[in-house]
């Protein structure tokens, strides 16, 4: 899973964190977003299903990163978001 919320909403009371999963299999959609294992650190290349954008209780979750997505993967994914959510991204981001 990759944690998305923002890090102020991580940090509040809520005691849940909106997170992307992710999978091995191959992109099958135009809003998955194939990441490397080289540019995120995981052991496999991997998927994420922005399509499938959920909130979990933070206890499930480590307190410690597997990986990290890099910036290019983080562009694809919130072009993703803006699809997805009809989020108005401001101007120059397309």
């Amino acid at each position: 899973m990759i944690v998305i919320s923002a890090d102020p909403y991580n940090q509040s009371r809520s005691p849940l964190a909106a997170v992307i999963p992710l999978t091995r299999a191959s992109v099958k959609h135009l809003l998955h977003v194939e990441m490397t294992a080289s540019e995120c650190g995981l052991k496999e290349d991997s998927t994420a299903l922005v399509d499938h954008l959920k909130f979990v209780d933070r206890e499930r979750l480590s307190d410690t990163a597997i990986g990290r997505a890099g910036a290019g993967a983080l562009a694809r994914i919130d072009r993703s978001l803006v699809r997805v959510l009809g989020l108005n991204a401001g101007p120059g981001f397309e």
